[in-house]
């Protein structure tokens, strides 16, 4: 079986003992740490012994292994500690278990306290897995945590460096503080923008889509304009919608009963009628 991944090696735990088959929500990215493993191989020893799970590791010398489908949920992420990021509140409510809708990705470290900076490989190779994971699955900046978001306690991830990660994804994925973007939209929550000239709303994976769609100039607003019409629902497929735009159209359509795109996540630029 092939990783999900391009960058990755395929080293997938018993899927008998380890994750929870097709049933991934895929709306946030969880960053951990080893505290201790410092290699891939040996991050694989200990969760063959103690029964854990994440869906990747990231080595020090740049190696991404896989050892969970992204389809799957991993044994990472549960359960919420008391302290935790309210965040999560609406996760817990609609998953109970938030390893039924994120994706972990460990990174190795030899220290029990996470101190040890990432290295230069381990960095590139990490912020990249995180780019290609926000992208496929519309998960935006703001839904991209730490581990010691879910138990505080913990110091996990211990020294990952955030400050660098949110540039390298700055760079592909537009907010409301570009004030290009601002001229045509308000935001009336954190998952819904409001076109100031034709009143639509563009919310939740259509707008982590429309936020990062074509990776340069003014993303969606650049490629596919402003939206002419809300969410509308397509017939027959309960929870699937299709959003108009000047220049296309958007569907969500997280199990892909409408079409399926090479590589496409939850939400895609449809056939022309």
């Amino acid at each position: 079986m092939q990783a999900d991944y391009a960058g990755a090696e395929a080293h997938f735990l018993p899927a008998d003992r380890f994750g929870y088959p097709n049933n991934n929500g895929h709306v946030a990215i969880v960053i951990h740490k080893t505290g201790g493993d410092p290699t891939p191989e040996s991050v694989e020893q200990t969760f063959l012994v103690k029964g854990r799970s994440v869906h990747y590791a990231v080595g020090q010398d740049g190696r991404v292994w896989q050892f969970v489908l992204e389809s799957s949920g991993a044994g990472g992420n549960c359960c919420a500690e008391p302290g935790y990021d309210p965040f999560w509140d609406q996760y817990l409510h609609e998953f109970r278990d938030l390893n039924f809708c994120t994706i972990s990705i460990e990174h190795c470290d030899p220290t029990r306290d996470n101190s040890t900076p990432l290295t230069p490989a381990q960095k590139d190779a990490s912020f990249k897995l995180v780019a290609y994971l926000a992208k496929k699955y519309t998960i935006a900046p703001d839904h991209i945590k730490g581990h010691n978001s879910i138990d505080p306690p913990t110091l996990c991830p211990g020294n990952y460096p955030w400050d660098d990660l949110w540039v390298y994804l700055k760079g592909s994925i537009m907010d409301l503080t570009n004030p290009t973007l601002a001229q045509y939209f308000t935001a009336t929550s954190n998952d819904q923008w409001k076109c100031k000239s034709t009143g639509n709303v563009v919310q939740y994976a259509m707008l982590q889509f429309y936020r990062s769609y074509g990776k340069d100039a003014y993303c969606g607003l650049t490629y596919l304009g402003l939206p002419l019409s809300n969410e509308i629902p397509i017939g027959g497929h309960p929870g699937v919608v299709k959003q108009e735009f000047e220049r296309g159209w958007l569907c969500y359509d997280p199990t892909h009963v409408i079409d399926h795109p090479p590589g496409a996540g939850d939400v895609y630029v449809m056939h022309l009628p």
